[in-house]
């Protein structure tokens, strides 16, 4: 593991010692220590930091949650706090600045360890997802089709550009509101699973549309919300499907992405899958989904299309077949999409790590706990 870089903000100097020689002694660097919030705020301006180790009780004006709080709102550093305390208040102030780690004096070393590891993993994790938000959300804004997410209440959460355009509401005047309200849809039997139907834009005009709805539903089958995807039916359909499929490919994201037919033909493929597998563009397309992966076969394939079919969404896990003839172990979220009379799996596989294995593994076994 790369040596990382260590904040110490801590006023028992026995303590602050013993913290820096655990440190050393896993082979990481203690660049700077603090016994005040006003020293530790000056120190992160100066140095550059990996991770905080934050003592809630500390000398001067401000403790250690208040450090942290004003830390977390101009630096993007995990922070664990290393305290005695463990009072119903002091946890919930503590809560509230969405630390990465919370250890309780007395601590060894081994839990020093693990929580500065998984402090660090947890970090990396987060601002993957954020940046996988980020993508998702441009995407999302320059397709051509509405969008719409509801949370389990059917409050809209999500509203993008499209949807802005066909039903008249801005995005500030949609989040929040019941979903009837903003997409008023004179027929309610299509709210079916496909459907083409009308609606009543903001300023009463009535609009066709074409467009489908997914439930998205937690492991135990319960509703989280729901997506309506849709258009204005009135529009060239051959240049909104050219377009959005062109999107959907989402070339440059960090996963590898596929579109999928029923036979498991590879309609199409994103640069990264490309990239990772080691093939062409033009020799992915030519094959079959169950050729690629180590373990399946076509009759798993249609078995797995059946499920996504009645599911909409499935999860598992896989490997692929690279060009050089190793493994590359993904993990698969498949949805099951029917687009303009076409029908396909939209497939996005994220390369399993080694640090998720061990994450996975220990959860599994109970180790690292």
């Amino acid at each position: 593991m790369q040596q990382i870089k260590i904040l110490i903000v801590e006023d028992e100097q026995i303590v602050a010692t013993e913290l820096r020689e655990i440190i050393h002694a896993l082979g990481h660097c203690v660049v700077a220590t603090a016994s005040t919030g006003a020293e530790a705020l000056a120190r992160t301006e100066q140095v550059q930091l990996d991770v905080i180790l934050m003592d809630v009780r500390i000398k001067g004006e401000i403790d250690g949650i208040e450090t942290a709080s004003r830390i977390s709102a101009s630096r993007n550093i995990p922070i664990i706090y290393v305290t005695a305390h463990a009072d119903r208040e002091t946890l919930c102030r503590a809560k509230l600045t969405g630390p990465m780690g919370y250890v309780l004096k007395p601590f060894s070393e081994r839990e020093l360890q693990i929580a500065i590891e998984m402090a660090i993993y947890k970090h990396e994790m987060a601002q993957q997802m954020k940046e996988q938000r980020q993508k998702l959300s441009a995407v999302l804004d320059s397709i051509g089709d509405a969008v719409i997410a509801t949370d389990k209440h059917g409050l809209v959460t999500l509203f993008n550009p499209g949807a802005a355009g066909i039903t008249g509401f801005t995005e500030a005047e949609a989040l929040g509101r019941e979903i009837t309200t903003v997409l008023n849809i004179m027929n309610e039997s299509a709210q079916s699973t496909h459907y083409a139907s009308m609606i009543i834009a903001k300023s009463g005009k009535v609009v066709p549309i074409d467009g489908t709805t997914s439930h998205m539903r937690d492991e135990k089958g319960e509703r989280l919300g729901t997506v309506f995807v849709f258009r204005d039916a009135s529009a060239s359909s051959r240049q909104m499907e050219a377009a959005h499929i062109t999107h959907f490919s989402v070339d440059q994201a960090p996963d590898l992405i596929l579109q999928i037919a029923s036979d498991g033909l590879i309609m199409e493929v994103n640069q990264t899958a490309c990239d990772m597998l080691g093939y062409p563009r033009e020799e992915i397309l030519n094959a079959y989904t169950y050729e690629l992966e180590v373990y399946s076969s076509q009759s798993q394939w249609l078995r797995l299309w059946e499920k996504a079919c009645r599911e909409r969404v499935v999860a598992y896990e896989t490997s692929y077949w690279t060009r050089n003839h190793a493994t590359l172990p993904v993990d698969v979220r498949a949805a099951y999409v029917r687009s303009m009379g076409r029908e396909f799996i939209f497939a996005i596989a994220r390369p399993i790590t080694k640090a998720e294995e061990l994450t996975v593994g220990n959860e599994r076994t109970g180790t690292g706990r």
